[in-house]
């Protein structure tokens, strides 16, 4: 096996291992460290669509394909809410173009190379890392992981967890349609049984949008055919009954938990994205995060600290397990939970809140306009598990 030294190895090419490569890439502090990017596919799938709220112009404006400034929730009982984001906008890319730019900035670095290689195996020794393929051997002062531990398999039962699972129809009308510069953030008119469950509406023109159908819920639908009469029905109900064209399909499943994956880190070895715990797990969000946990990681590499020092949230994580234990057990106070928090919210509080950037005094004040009982007893239930 042929030995290949690095300064830091970052596996996996996803939304966060890309992140860190391309703020590494940029600052002239890492100019003189070798990096290399482990990744098993080509990338040249368009994947994923990424989502977020985002206050004035950002980074990935150049990548974004549509954007929002006004949003409409739907309560299970018909209520209907209306929002105007400012000073925030909802924001969608394609993973495509992130990829495609990704591929294209670090081709042209010096110090930084992208290899494919299905990584096996990865151990810390002797204050280095060897990560291993089935080809060659790398090691590496630091080593940057998304694959998330198999202790995860063994273990989620003893732990909170809930699925975001979904399926959408990117559909077009013949017809002018929706307004573009509106999006549904969730209607629970139309759900399954009496769960956690949603439609998801983001137009992308007058005539063409994504329907998507979105579940909250211990267990996955077992074939992705079951999501489409939710899909059907509400098109036909609440969009319109003139014939449109399925032009993309979207399928996905995220876990929603309190899971500690970030327990696999080591003084040299960091956990990333999902694996890292930086999916929010009360949202499923986690694109806009990842630049938080990747400037963290920036700094604490300045600052000759343990990498993940800081990094994540003990209130944050706390909140999210109290409101995933509501959801596990009482999984049908799902949606007068969220129309409580839309309803007596302005949605610069709730974003500001869903962004872990609100203080104490504010999470309070969010909290108590909430049913108490369902949260009292989901915090013990956190509190003695």
């Amino acid at each position: 096996m042929t030995n290949l030294n690095y300064d830091y190895i970052i596996v996996g090419a996803g939304a966060a291992g890309l992140q860190l490569a391309l703020v590494m890439n940029q600052d002239p502090f890492f100019a003189k460290h070798n990096i290399l990017i482990l990744e098993k596919q080509d990338k040249q799938v368009n994947d994923k669509r990424w989502s977020f709220w985002e206050k004035g112009t950002g980074q990935w404006d150049d990548l974004v394909y549509k954007s929002w400034s006004t949003s409409r929730f739907y309560g299970p009982l018909n209520k209907e809410l209306f929002f105007d984001l400012n000073p925030y906008a909802y924001k969608s890319l394609q993973s495509i173009d992130f990829y495609t730019f990704a591929q294209k900035e670090i081709s042209k670095s010096k110090n930084m190379s992208w290899l494919t290689g299905d990584v096996s195996q990865i151990i810390q020794k002797d204050g280095s890392v060897v990560v291993s393929t089935s080809e060659k051997e790398y090691s590496c002062s630091h080593c940057f992981d998304s694959r998330i531990t198999l202790d995860w398999n063994k273990e989620k039962k003893k732990h909170v967890t809930l699925w975001q699972h979904f399926k959408g129809w990117t559909i077009e009308f013949e017809n002018e349609t929706f307004n573009p510069n509106e999006f549904v953030m969730m209607d629970f008119r139309h759900r399954h049984h009496d769960s956690t469950s949603f439609i998801y509406v983001l137009p992308i023109n007058k005539s063409q949008a994504l329907i998507e159908f979105t579940l909250f819920t211990k267990d996955v639908f077992k074939s992705s055919e079951e999501y489409d009469p939710y899909l059907k029905n509400y098109i036909s109900k609440y969009i319109s009954s003139d014939h449109y064209s399925i032009i993309d399909i979207e399928e996905g499943r995220i876990p929603m938990t309190n899971f500690p994956f970030h327990k696999d880190n080591q003084k040299n070895i960091t956990k990333i994205g999902t694996a890292g715990s930086w999916v929010r797990p009360s949202t499923g969000y986690s694109f806009k995060y990842i630049e938080k946990y990747v400037s963290q990681i920036i700094q604490n590499i300045k600052s000759n600290k343990r990498i993940d020092h800081h990094l994540l949230s003990r209130k944050t994580r706390w909140l999210d397990s109290v409101l995933l234990e509501v959801l596990h057990n009482e999984n049908h106070l799902g949606p007068s939970i969220f129309e409580s928090q839309y309803s007596k919210n302005s949605m610069e509080q709730i974003f500001k809140f869903l962004d872990g950037e609100t203080s104490i005094v504010e999470d309070i004040k969010m909290i108590s306009k909430f049913e108490k009982l369902p949260f009292l007893k989901g915090a013990l239930r956190h509190l003695f598990r």
